[in-house]
Parts: structure tokens; C-alpha cells; sequence
């Protein structure tokens, strides 16, 4: 019986430390979700996938970048990153001096990748990205 009172002391013992920083207050932040970085696109146009690459950089909820790989066109992106949603604009002059105006909305999903929409002025479509590693 002695032995049993012992076993559960120490449980209890550990329940309590369990996730505590070492030194630390016992408070565990979670890490700060950012899109800073290299995102690969995969956008689906409904007759074919098309490649395209976003390069972020957040300052708070700010994000800034440019939107690359269409028609060798390279568009500098604005928007916000909050709450795991990202939305993001550009406008500015396409393929043939065509004026250009494209919006982002994506949410961060569970695997880490960002999915959401893309619309132009031909209508809407699905986009997925994945980080691109540092190398």
C-alpha cells in the first residue's frame, strides 16, 4: 500500500511538470504561424495545372512579395496574413500590356500547405502551395 501512494505521488509529480520549460514559467507559447518565404504554387485553371511561385515577407499582419512564373511576368504582391488566412493583390500591366489585376485568399491547412483562391478578371480559381525548403 505504501508502495501504491508513492507510485501515485509521482504521477501527479509529473502530470504537473509535464510541458513546463525547463527554468521557464510553465507557459508555453506556440510558435508564430508566418508565410515568410518561397511558396510554390500549383493553380488549377480547370483544364490544367499551372506553376507559379510566391516569395513572402511578413511584418506583423503585413505581407509583401511578388507573385512570379506566368508569362515570365514577375507582380509585387501585398495583403495580410491573419489568423491563418492570407489574402493578397496586385495589379499592374500583363502579358501584352494588358492591365492586370489578380486577388489571393488562402487559408493554412493542418499539412502545412496554403489553399485557397485566385481571381482575375476571367473569373476565379483553386491554388494550392507548398513552402520551398531553404537551401
Amino acid at each position: 500500500m505504501k508502495h501504491l501512494g508513492i507510485l501515485m505521488a509521482a504521477v501527479a509529480c509529473l502530470a504537473l511538470t509535464a510541458g513546463a520549460p525547463a527554468g521557464g514559467s510553465g507557459v508555453q507559447q506556440p510558435p508564430a504561424e508566418s508565410v515568410t518565404g518561397t511558396w510554390a504554387l500549383d493553380i488549377d485553371t480547370g483544364s490544367g495545372l499551372l506553376s507559379a511561385e510566391l516569395a513572402l515577407q511578413q511584418d506583423g499582419k503585413d505581407v509583401t512579395g511578388t507573385f512570379s512564373g506566368l508569362h515570365d511576368m514577375t507582380l509585387v504582391v501585398q495583403g495580410r496574413w491573419d489568423a491563418g488566412e492570407l489574402t493578397l493583390s496586385t495589379h499592374g500591366d500583363g502579358h501584352g500590356g494588358e492591365q492586370l489585376s489578380l486577388g489571393f485568399k488562402g487559408r493554412l491547412q493542418k499539412d502545412a500547405t496554403l489553399k485557397g483562391s485566385l481571381t482575375t478578371h476571367m473569373g476565379e480559381v483553386t491554388w494550392v502551395a507548398r513552402r520551398v525548403p531553404r537551401g
